[in-house]
């Protein structure tokens, strides 16, 4: 087994370093998992903490991995304590996930090149569907309540905003593939 390049666990300033390189896989595959933007970044800074207090056990050889780990101790204790998971993921689905994420673990950063990239697509949306995204990814609000406010059917919404998200996908993939490119 050969050891990748992570840097060993030695310096302190060795953690921040990693940390703030996987920082965004580990808070995607929170929201994955947890599928509260509040309630995963709450998790993502005890995650954070766990990961400092115990880097001196990390081995050296893949801090993503590592850091799925105890996030996902984190989620599997935080839905313990939450009475609306008691019918939460079976470890199946849980190692399901695990898996599609190690499967398609990229180089650090290129979580934020996505997140840069999906920040601009989103501004060439029409006012009223970036506020439906809003709506449904930030604030957490079902189809229905956002079509009430919007004035519009929620089937609209619904038709609406899936065809917004494969207009996003696409404009991602294109903003993605001519920063490689240049």
């Amino acid at each position: 087994m050969t050891a990748r390049t992570d840097l060993l666990p030695r310096d302190p300033t060795d953690f921040t370093r990693l940390f703030i390189r996987h920082r965004g896989m580990i808070s995607s595959y929170l929201l994955a998992l947890i599928h509260d933007p509040h309630d995963a970044e709450d998790i993502l800074q005890d995650v954070a903490v766990n990961l400092m207090r115990k880097f001196g056990e990390f081995d050296g050889r893949d801090f993503g991995a590592w850091a799925r780990q105890v996030a996902r101790w984190h989620v599997l204790n935080h839905w313990r304590a939450e009475t609306r998971y008691q019918r939460a993921l079976r470890d199946s689905t849980l190692d399901q996930i695990d898996k599609a994420f190690a499967a398609g673990e990229e180089p650090p950063g290129t979580w934020e090149s996505r997140k840069a990239a999906l920040i601009r697509c989103l501004a060439g949306l029409s006012a009223r569907l970036r506020s439906a995204f809003e709506l449904r990814y930030v604030n957490g609000l079902p189809l229905a309540q956002i079509a009430a406010r919007l004035g519009k059917r929620e089937g609209a919404v619904q038709m609406a905003m899936a065809r917004a998200r494969d207009r996003l996908a696409e404009c991602v993939r294109r903003s993605l593939a001519a920063e490689e490119s240049a």
